[in-house]
């Protein structure tokens, strides 16, 4: 796990991220309200010494504001929180009492405020009082008593009153921690799904899950499919399948890719197979035999399953071809008679395609779906190359590498992976293609 992978999760899963927030933060509100009221009591003392009657009333008051930080700790110790304790004859201990008494001191002044928070606003004001009357009685006692210095006067000049509103329950502090809360269970769902995500998300994972090269991206026109249009496939780092040029978005590309512009084209014969039953080859094997055939070659097709001839008769009879140098030619169902249920044997497989294969520049083999079909692996042991076609979208790792394995178990060469778009008809090619040269086999 890097932070390309964690990128890539929170990009696909940024919504199971936002509402892991969302819940998170909702969560803490509603615990927030559904917290029991507390009431909130307050009184206020006021701090003074008996001065001689010639000293200034200012140094009272300095004297006071030297020792304040103490007199403000003296009211949250044991013995005063002790004495209000028996005062009001509560069973809670000195600490539990204590935990809820607060004391501020007002800025410049010689005032104290203590606050105590109870369930009970009753209750709450009746303990604020008996720890401001404990504080009273018990600091003159120890402030300078009978040492002839200045001795501390308390005078509580605003008691407290039973309060009528419950105290805010704070819900910001406690939604921001759900909130927090929230991003990190949604950090964690985000890598396990990314990491439980079964299917093929790029071009580079196409590559890697095949253990070969991605030779061509396939899709309707006007609508790119999104996994060979998203840019971030460029700023992932390179796999050891990466090629030095761009991959292509036509059939005219894949033609060039797996060599079918060069001499070792003639009387050769490539498979062209599928990882999923539910995408067929004949589309594409068509387009290929087309493109050959525009470009001078004498290809010939061969359907490898019933739906792949119909689809060849469809196109044919559509399209007004003739058989020849011109236009692909169609093996006869009589050559490769398919067997009902049966497996094709590799031996009349090899005869059937002998005498073509030696009149043809090349063949291409519309096999079935290479986990679907046992007659698959008979057209793999007799093909130069294996083109093995992938849904571009929910395609599965580990389907594809069962398919590429499976290729390379029949000694077959994987010639690379095409990612097809399945929202509609594959890319269409020119009758002529420029970037594919004429043959001087051809010419002559």
């Amino acid at each position: 796990m890097n932070v390309p992978f964690v990128l890539t999760a929170l990009r696909r899963y940024w919504y199971v991220l936002i509402g892991c927030v969302i819940i998170g933060m909702a969560a803490s509100a509603a615990v927030s309200s559904a917290m029991p009221k507390k009431y909130e009591a307050r009184t206020q003392l006021l701090l003074t010494i008996d001065l001689p009657e010639n000293a200034e009333p200012s140094s009272g008051n300095a004297y006071v504001r030297d020792r304040i930080a103490t007199y403000s700790e003296f009211v949250g110790s044991d013995i005063v929180i002790d004495a209000a304790r028996s005062r009001l004859g509560l069973d809670e201990s000195t600490r539990f009492l204590a935990n809820r008494i607060k004391v501020a001191v007002e800025p410049d002044t010689v005032i104290l405020t203590i606050t105590a928070t109870w369930n009970s606003p009753e209750e709450a004001a009746e303990v604020v009082n008996a720890v401001a009357r404990s504080f009273a009685e018990l600091t003159p006692q120890l402030d300078n008593q009978g040492t002839g210095g200045p001795v501390l006067n308390v005078t509580i000049f605003d008691p407290a009153t039973v309060p009528t509103q419950a105290a805010p329950p704070f819900p910001v502090p406690i939604v921001l921690l759900g909130a927090i809360g929230g991003l990190a269970i949604g950090l964690l769902l985000t890598l396990f799904f990314e990491l439980r995500n079964p299917y093929v998300r790029s071009l580079r994972e196409f590559a890697d899950s095949a253990d070969s090269k991605v030779l061509a991206t396939l899709g309707p026109p006007g609508h790119p499919d999104l996994i060979r249009a998203a840019p971030k496939d460029r700023e992932r780092p390179k796999s050891g399948h990466d090629e030095a040029d761009a991959i292509g978005h036509s059939i005219a590309a894949l033609y060039t890719r797996i060599g079918l512009n060069t001499a070792e084209t003639y009387q050769r014969v490539i498979t062209i197979t599928s990882a999923n039953p539910s995408l067929g080859s004949a589309p594409t094997a068509w387009e290929l035999a087309r493109t050959a055939s525009a470009s001078g070659l004498h290809c010939v097709v061969v359907a490898g399953d019933p739906s792949a001839r119909a689809f060849f008769e469809d196109r044919i009879e559509t399209e007004g071809l003739a058989p020849g140098r011109a236009d692909p030619e169609l093996l006869p169902p009589e050559l490769l008679p398919l067997p009902s249920g049966g497996v094709l044997g590799l031996r009349s497989l090899r005869a059937a395609l002998r005498d073509l294969a030696a009149n043809a520049d090349v063949v291409l083999i519309a096999a079935p779906p290479v986990l679907d079909d046992p007659n698959v692996h008979s057209y793999l042991q007799i093909s130069h190359g294996v083109v093995l076609l992938a849904p571009s979208r929910r395609s599965r790792y580990s389907t594809i590498r069962a398919s590429s394995d499976l290729i390379r178990a029949a000694d077959a060469e994987l010639l690379g992976v095409v990612a097809v778009s399945t929202k509609g008809p594959i890319m269409k090619t020119p009758r002529q293609h420029n970037a594919v040269p004429l043959f001087a086999k051809a010419a002559s």
